[in-house]
């Protein structure tokens, strides 16, 4: 269902909604998948991304403590993420490492 739009926002209430559905069952690599996505997301809106298309961008800027409590979360998400590196793709292995450097650099 995220997968279906651009917009940050959205799309992280959609994977909130599923790593709190997520069961055992549906395995550890796809959960870290889905927490990195939530990351992703988390981050690109935090930096003012809104994900909106068109004509024009839309770029938003954000409180400081905004952005600070959106990293925040984004590093918990890694930290889920980054045991389960071995599993998981090398798209992914890339996207964590692009993730961590952006989170460090801020």
């Amino acid at each position: 269902m995220a997968e279906k739009t651009d917009i940050h926002r959205k799309k992280i209430s959609f994977y909130n909604k599923a790593i709190a559905l997520f069961e055992a069952k549906d395995g550890v690599k796809n959960k870290a998948r889905v927490h990195l996505k939530r990351a992703n997301s988390l981050i690109r809106e935090a930096k003012g991304d809104t994900g909106y298309k068109g004509e024009i961008a839309l770029k938003v800027t954000h409180k400081p403590e905004y952005k600070k409590g959106q990293f925040d979360k984004a590093k918990a998400d890694l930290n889920v993420v980054e045991p389960t590196l071995a599993e998981l793709d090398s798209q992914d292995v890339a996207l964590f490492s692009e993730l961590k450097k952006i989170l460090e650099e801020e």
